[in-house]
């Protein structure tokens, strides 16, 4: 038996300032600003992976934990205008592999994320979701029945809490609801030489709305 534990930390920081959305004549003379403002954001995270080890049997277990601080000054506005919100997530990750030989692997990985809103719908409306998560797992086999030959193929699945499509033509973001997708992929790899590689990737996606 073996087992490892790593963790580490990163931080982020981006500052976008007038961003900007008007009607313009030839996309050089603005006629009508529809969103104008500066973004501050900030995203402090930290993680811990462990692994275990166990014959022919790998787990590997992570945990995710991040802070966001959002902030955003609208410059149309008459007042001076700054709004701010901060949100934290946990996301857990767990992997299991099976090596029945050097040639020969079975996974299964399961997790949760997430991905980030526009800052400017989140200082607005709080009680949007800010931070949506999403729940995947996918399990496969990756083989080497030569040393010149890879093949890996796999099945897949994502849940998703919530979507959100931009509207360009009025400078907002809407909520389209949770969705799921799944799908099979497949990835053929040849090199019978060291300057010739044959490569062929396969994949299918089924994507589809939760809300009717």
């Amino acid at each position: 038996t073996s087992g490892r534990v790593e963790a580490g930390t990163q931080w982020r920081k981006d500052y976008r300032h007038d961003n900007e959305l008007s009607h313009t004549a030839n996309r050089t003379e603005t006629l009508d600003p529809i969103r104008l403002g500066s973004i501050n954001e900030s995203n402090l995270g930290g993680y811990v992976n462990s692994s275990f080890s166990l014959d022919k049997l790998t787990l590997i277990a992570g945990l995710r934990v991040d802070h966001f601080d959002f902030q955003y000054i609208d410059d149309l506005s008459v007042l001076y205008d700054k709004k701010s919100l901060s949100k934290s997530i946990v996301s857990p990750k767990v992997n299991l592999l099976f090596n029945q030989s050097n040639n020969l692997q079975l996974y299964l990985k399961a997790g949760k994320g997430f991905h980030s809103n526009d800052a400017r719908v989140v200082v607005s409306d709080s009680n949007r979701k800010t931070l949506p998560a999403a729940y995947g797992f996918d399990a496969g086999v990756i083989w080497k029945p030569l040393p010149q030959v890879f093949l890996n193929a796999g099945y897949w699945y994502l849940f998703s809490e919530q979507e959100f499509v931009y509207v360009g033509d009025a400078g907002i973001v809407e909520l389209n609801g949770a969705s799921q997708r799944r799908g099979v992929e497949m990835s053929f790899r040849y090199q019978p030489e060291k300057v010739i590689l044959f490569n062929l990737d396969v994949n299918y996606t089924h994507a589809r709305s939760k809300e009717g």
